[in-house]
């Protein structure tokens, strides 16, 4: 499991599978193998309607579909299933499995099953897909419904509350209502100290209103709880440190990336190069 949040998911793959035949872990096991290879870099990768299709992607989504009948031949949870199942089709990237698991999700969250109601992962998925079919609003309109926690369940679904709440700050970011988005973000960095996603989407903010300074200061924390691992916040950390006049702050962690992933774009033209110009007399 810390593995799989520290962005390791072919290790924390390698250790679930392990634990998968287990009578007390296997469930709990193969439910994490799932959302891996539906999102392998814990980023909700749903919200991101423009990533393309292709082989790889697909065949994750095979893999997460005989996973799920394992988890059902064990007597899983329906509810969680259901929700599984939906995310499968999602991963798709195709309109009609789209729409065909927001159906099912929209069904279960207003028939008759008092707990399906509350069903709080349904929300979240939901909220997913509308955001894939471009109908914000929408998705908005369940997300929404997650921002007052109901104490009963918060305990259980607080991940689930984290990942709703993030999705909806994408939402709010995108509509020009960084002040809510913001006031989000604090929202899960309360809940989750160790919520790189919020940490990082703080520093977007900042970023964009041209705040260098408190924006490295938030990318610093995403960079650290993500233990250093995506090359992305390590650019944007990096480029602000730059921006922040931090030049040897910068040079320092574009080394960090370029040291794990030599070709990675960017970073050493657009940072270093300027950093080190920077330092010359």
């Amino acid at each position: 499991l810390f593995l799989s949040y520290t962005s390791e998911p072919h290790q924390a793959l390698t250790a679930f599978n392990h634990a998968r035949l287990d009578s007390k872990w296997g469930a709990k096991a193969i439910e994490q193998m799932i959302k891996i290879y539906l999102d392998p870099g814990h980023n909700g990768v749903f919200a991101k309607a423009a990533e393309a299709k292709g082989d790889d992607s697909m065949s994750h989504v095979g893999a997460a579909e005989k996973l799920i009948q394992q988890l059902s031949e064990m007597g899983g949870d329906p509810l969680k299933i259901s929700v599984l199942q939906a995310y499968c089709l999602m991963a798709t990237r195709e309109k009609p499995s789209i729409e065909r698991a927001v159906e099912s999700l929209r069904r279960l969250l207003s028939g008759n099953d008092a707990r399906a109601k509350d069903y709080v992962p349904a929300y979240v998925a939901i909220g997913n897909g509308y955001v894939l079919l471009n109908k914000l609003p929408k998705a908005k309109g369940y997300l929404k419904r997650l921002t007052r926690p109901n104490e009963a369940t918060f305990q259980e679904f607080q991940d689930d509350y984290v990942e709703g709440w993030l999705l909806l700050v994408e939402i709010h970011i995108q509509n020009g209502k960084n002040d809510m988005a913001a006031r989000l973000c604090q929202k899960c960095i309360q809940t989750d100290r160790s919520c790189n996603k919020a940490w990082e989407r703080l520093g977007h903010i900042k970023e964009k209103e041209t705040a260098y300074k408190d924006a490295a200061e938030n990318y610093e924390w995403a960079w650290k709880y993500s233990k250093e691992s995506s090359p992305a916040i390590g650019y944007k950390l990096a480029f602000n440190y730059l921006k922040a006049d931090r030049l040897v702050d910068a040079i320092d962690v574009c080394n960090k990336v370029l040291e794990k992933y030599p070709g990675y774009p960017k970073i050493r033209k657009e940072v270093l190069n300027k950093a080190r110009s920077g330092l010359r007399p």
